[in-house]
């Protein structure tokens, strides 16, 4: 894996790895083991993917500086602004964090009906981010399904609102 990374992060500084739209896709080679034989396969994967390849290992420190909290949508409205279809959410994380807004880009899985009172886990202390005429002050995580539609990180089991992620 250190192999793959190095290579790919040679790759990116030679200007090998390119696509249509950088910002969105680019092509990954993974290589076999020895060099005079032709990549194995080559994948295309979302930019963020990228991150994750060419991260360093990142520490239980790094992990622990998000605040990651328990919350229930307390309301939810359509959000005809935004660019890609979104949901804007008040989430209530309990008396220490109060009320907080987020938009998400759930509507492929979820109706309005669906999230109303559900549990979810947000990042909590990022700074808020303009998101057109909303300002998003958490991060609603979930995980892209086969489809890459969005499937929220919901608690197994009656968790608190404000409950921290340990």
């Amino acid at each position: 894996m250190q192999t793959l990374i190095r290579d790919f992060r040679s790759m990116i500084h030679r200007g090998t790895i390119r696509g249509k739209n950088i910002k969105t896709w680019v092509d990954i080679y993974l290589f076999a083991q020895s060099d005079d034989q032709p990549p194995l396969q080559v994948t295309r994967v979302r930019a963020h993917a990228i991150s994750q390849v060419a991260m360093e290992n990142p520490t239980i420190a790094d992990f622990m500086k998000l605040d990651i909290r328990c919350g229930t949508i307390v309301t939810v409205e359509s959000f005809p602004e935004a660019r890609k279809p979104a949901w804007k959410m008040r989430i209530d994380f309990g008396p220490e964090i109060g009320v907080k807004k987020s938009s998400a880009q759930i509507t492929d899985l979820y109706a309005e009906s669906d999230l109303l009172n559900k549990k979810i886990m947000a990042v909590v202390n990022f700074p808020p981010r303009q998101i057109g005429p909303f300002v998003s002050e958490v991060l609603v995580l979930g995980f892209p399904d086969a489809d890459g539609a969005i499937v929220l990180g919901i608690p197994d089991g009656v968790v608190p609102n404000g409950a921290r992620l340990v």
